[in-house]
């Protein structure tokens, strides 16, 4: 058996490093067996050990330059089949997402042909309008398919992995029988070594970077500041606690359409003197950057699976801020304490109460804009929301340790590895 993973790229993210994870996992559970990475782009040069990574351009997101849609479906699935050799398991992140609506016909047509197939569900089209348009404008007219019935077929060795039990009910509820569907939360672990004691020395010289005081408590947001991350609610609380902690926010985006929002943020901050640092993941090593952090943070409104969740507990940093139960749920079921989170900001807006995430882009403007301008504002909000007063005090030292037991004990890259190898075996009977 061998895998020939897929995705569109492998820039900086989220899947990105879940890939690098299961290629770890797959090498820690079976280390002669084969694993071909095929990917639209490899900006990064990234390299991981024990993987053959090959780049070609018709597997990244879908470019309306390319003259036709169906010789764009058959380069694909040229370029599939020549790898899938060997009694391989084709293994693709997110290919029903409506990137590429070329590959999400090509993969359906090869699990047709009974080629075994495992669909690995980071996100769901259903979630962007956008991208069910694209799916409908090119799969239902060149196929005369329904779309459900091409994002989920009913072949037997068409099988799905999911991150979260939300997830697992939804593809449930759209046909898919609990055998073809698998829960396999991802593997979260650190490469840079830690010193649980904290290290002083490391502290300062991350903060000289990014301009921090080290007298101050640090805030980072790990993330790629994409629209759902919900940006305006960190800044918000960057506002709210600006006399007693630094904020920092990690990484742009890098789809381009998501970058005006962004720019509109940063352009806002910087009119209004509001001390967010933005991109330190350029600046300064993103584990070493969780590790000297008083507290990382969350506002984002949805996840597939929630990293931010789980990683900084490894370095000893605790996790703040906004829930998600669809990905928290299952965290909690395993015994992971989240004291400080919260299920919403609420704010006195034009005349009624609404949660901050809420509100249009305009709005939450001018609530922080108020809110850095009139202490009765700031005051209003806290009274309004009393969780609020204590979320970055210091942390119980017995919740972070209990907390770090049980996510090297839950998931750890051989318990990963040995879940997925399991999952190979299924999908090739």
């Amino acid at each position: 058996m061998k895998a020939v993973i897929v995705h569109y790229h492998l820039n900086p993210g989220g899947v990105t490093r879940i890939i690098g994870s299961q290629i770890a996992g797959i090498r820690r559970g079976s280390e002669d067996m084969p694993v071909t990475l095929l990917c639209g782009s490899n900006p990064g040069l990234v390299n991981f050990q024990g993987a053959d990574i090959i780049t070609n351009s018709v597997l990244d997101y879908w470019d309306a330059s390319w003259p036709d849609f169906r010789e764009r479906v058959e380069a694909i699935t040229k370029i599939l089949k020549h790898h899938l050799t060997d009694h391989a398991v084709l293994h693709c992140h997110n290919p029903n997402l409506g990137k590429n609506p070329a590959l999400t016909l090509a993969v359906y047509q090869l699990a047709e042909e009974g080629y075994p197939v495992v669909n690995h569900c980071h996100d769901f089209p259903e979630d962007r309008p956008a991208n069910m348009e694209i799916l409908n404008n090119f799969l239902t007219r060149s196929t005369g398919k329904s779309l459900p019935e091409i994002l989920y077929p009913g072949f037997p060795r068409y099988h799905f992995v999911i991150l979260n039990s939300c997830d697992y009910k939804r593809i449930l509820r759209s046909g898919i029988p609990d055998s073809r569907t698998h829960l396999l939360p991802n593997p979260v672990s650190l490469h840079t070594q830690i010193n649980p004691s904290g290290d002083p020395t490391l502290k300062r010289r991350i903060c000289n970077v990014l301009g921090f005081s080290t007298s101050r408590k640090v805030c980072t947001y790990p993330v790629r500041a994409i629209e759902r991350k919900n940006l305006g609610e960190f800044i918000l609380l960057a506002v709210l606690f600006s006399g007693e902690a630094q904020f920092t926010v990690t990484q742009p985006p890098m789809n381009p359409i998501e970058l005006p929002g962004y720019d509109r943020w940063k352009i806002f901050c910087r009119g209004n003197a509001i001390p967010v640092k933005f991109e330190s993941g350029k600046e300064v090593n993103h584990e070493e950057l969780i590790n000297i952090s008083d507290f990382c943070i969350s506002t984002s409104i949805r996840e597939g699976f929630g990293m931010v969740f789980l990683e900084p507990w490894l370095a000893g940093t605790p996790v703040i801020g906004r829930d998600i139960p669809c990905v928290t749920a299952d965290l909690k079921g395993q015994g992971i304490e989240f004291t400080r989170l919260y299920s919403g900001i609420i704010i006195a807006h034009a005349g009624r109460m609404t949660d901050f995430k809420d509100l249009a882009f305009e709005q939450q403007e001018q609530v922080i804009t108020r809110i850095a301008r009139q202490k009765s504002a700031r005051l209003k909000l806290l009274n309004d929301n009393p969780f609020l007063a204590n979320i970055l005090d210091d942390f119980p030292p017995d919740i972070i340790r209990r907390n770090q037991r049980i996510i090297q004990d839950e998931f750890s890259l051989e318990k990963y590895g040995k879940r997925l190898l399991e999952i190979y075996r299924e999908v090739s009977q």
